[in-house]
């Protein structure tokens, strides 16, 4: 049985359970036979799935779309209002229902001349008290006290269980990021070192563009193993990597390739996810460059104090690269990671026509 299929018989189980549990764990006279219907236990069964609808509903739209977002007033507006919904349904489904019961336990025999008490029966529940107000309350209370503790529970464990899984969903976007950007690096005091006597060899030779090159590589690298494992990074540190990343990409593009980038804005001060913007380069040099074709590649970077936009866009060329496209993780996991990170704070587009690709990411801050 897959882990899948476990988690399913799992919830079905847990399910049944919950609905069930006013007749495993009534609430009834202690004079009464164990397996009795009263009006009391049908309504408890039939708040109990109400309960349980609003706990896939909360889980999978209210807590993503307005607690997560930090909408916390319409998210505890909405979770009152189902609650008043499901206490109402559920009253108003058992007010007229009306039990009479024979499991009750015989009456001792009375003495002669008098008659025995008629037979107990569940009728419509008592009306509230004419009381004050707080009476009223009390009296409000101590019918549904059993959906109100349920109800408080479901709550709290649907937004447990969310929050969790955000972690741990996080927790994995990052390592498989650190895995698949550090899976080379058995050992980066060597590889530094070797770049370092290229760089000095090149420098002694003088050959400016190739030493000029072998510093942004070690940059690059550098940046990758020591900056990815972080949650954010100076968002001057990302545009740097980017801007390097493009600079080693012009060594080998020829005359037939126009490109153009440029990042302007408030940068300073402002953080973002590591690795977050670069796959969107990266594919734009891997289905935007051929040595065959005429070539286009357009990447512009905007900052303001609330948001970051982001604009790629390249033509198709028949003959790829990708070579490219092998060290990246992919677009696909871009948009993982931003549903991950920046849930509700972002929005991508992408336009996609037989002629050309373009991206149009906002990230808000």
């Amino acid at each position: 049985m897959t882990r899948k299929s476990k988690l399913i018989w799992l919830q079905i189980i847990l399910g049944v359970a919950f609905l069930l549990q006013p007749i495993i764990l009534p609430v009834r006279p202690d004079f009464m036979d164990k397996f009795v219907f009263s009006r009391d236990v049908l309504k408890n069964i039939f708040a109990n799935s109400l309960i349980l609808a609003f706990f896939y509903l909360n889980y999978f739209i209210f807590v993503p779309r307005y607690y997560l977002s930090k909408k916390y007033l319409y998210y505890f507006t909405i979770v009152i209002f189902c609650f008043s919904t499901i206490l109402f349904i559920s009253n108003k489904f058992t007010s007229q229902l009306s039990f009479t019961t024979h499991n009750v336990r015989p009456s001792p025999p009375m003495p002669f001349g008098e008659q025995a008490p008629p037979p107990f029966r569940f009728n419509r529940p008592p009306p509230p008290p004419q009381g004050s107000f707080l009476s009223k309350c009390r009296f409000f209370f101590a019918e549904n006290d059993q959906t109100f503790f349920l109800f408080g529970s479901i709550v709290l464990f649907s937004l447990f269980l969310h929050v969790r899984n955000r972690y741990y969903n996080i927790e994995n976007a990052k390592q498989e990021a650190e895995i698949n950007y550090l899976l080379a690096q058995i050992n980066p005091h060597f590889l530094f070192n070797a770049l370092n006597s290229i760089y000095t060899l090149t420098i002694k030779e003088k050959a400016p563009n190739s030493s000029s090159s072998l510093l942004k590589l070690s940059g690059l690298m550098r940046y990758v193993i020591t900056e990815t494992h972080q949650n954010n990074v100076p968002l001057e540190k990302e545009l740097v990597y980017i801007s390097d990343f493009i600079d080693l990409q012009k060594l080998r593009l020829t005359s037939n390739v126009k490109l153009n980038y440029a990042a302007s804005g408030k940068i300073s001060g402002k953080q973002i996810a590591p690795m977050l913007l670069i796959p969107f380069v990266e594919n734009a040099f891997k289905h935007g460059v051929s040595p065959e074709e005429d070539s286009s590649i357009q990447i512009k970077i905007d900052v303001s104090d609330h948001h970051l936009i982001m604009e790629v866009s390249n033509l198709k060329v028949t003959i790829n690269n990708d070579s490219i496209g092998k060290s990246g993780f992919g677009i696909a996991n871009a948009k993982n990671r931003l549903a991950l990170l920046y849930p509700n704070k972002h929005d991508l587009r992408i336009y996609e026509t037989n002629e050309t690709f373009n991206v149009v990411l906002i990230i808000f801050f």
